[in-house]
């Protein structure tokens, strides 16, 4: 039930999937993701230069329980998804 069906924007995507954030950008080679708990408060923030148009990021450091990640490009796109870390 943690995985996440992840979301869509253009060429991003963002998903959660055996632990890890999947993130693809086909357009914008720099983008940021930030994990917010569900107080609002940012649990993390990563900028990523994605040379292939992926990544996978570990998410070890975080604690159990539900989050919302979003993906953002430099010009303001983003899309974002749920998920639930045990």
């Amino acid at each position: 039930f943690g995985d996440s069906p992840g979301s869509r924007n253009g060429g991003m995507s963002i998903a959660y999937a055996a632990g890890d954030l999947l993130v693809k950008s086909e357009d914008a080679p720099n983008v940021v993701v930030e994990v917010f708990a569900p107080s609002g408060a940012l649990a993390m923030r990563q900028t990523l230069n994605l040379d292939d148009g992926r990544a996978r990021i570990g998410l070890s450091s975080l604690a159990s329980g539900i989050y919302v990640a979003r993906l953002r490009d430099n010009e303001g796109n983003e899309c974002a998804t749920k998920f639930i870390k045990k």
